[in-house]
């Protein structure tokens, strides 16, 4: 994760950061996402990035 690397932290640094666990955060880093909700992914998000917007639409079909 971007996050970890450019601040230099530890799973247990993000971990304490998050108020999770760090075995959680290992399934996050190793891609083992299905073990984690997607809200629950989102409200990470938030705490370590409340600015980002995300925007949902429904995919239209493209014509040639």
């Amino acid at each position: 994760m971007k996050y970890l690397t450019d601040r230099d932290l530890s799973q247990i640094e993000f971990a304490k950061l998050l108020g999770i666990d760090q075995s959680r955060v290992s399934e996050i880093v190793n891609h083992r996402i299905d073990k984690v909700s997607t809200d629950k992914l989102i409200a990470y998000n938030e705490k370590i990035n409340p600015k980002v917007e995300f925007k949902i639409a429904r995919r239209t079909e493209r014509i040639n």
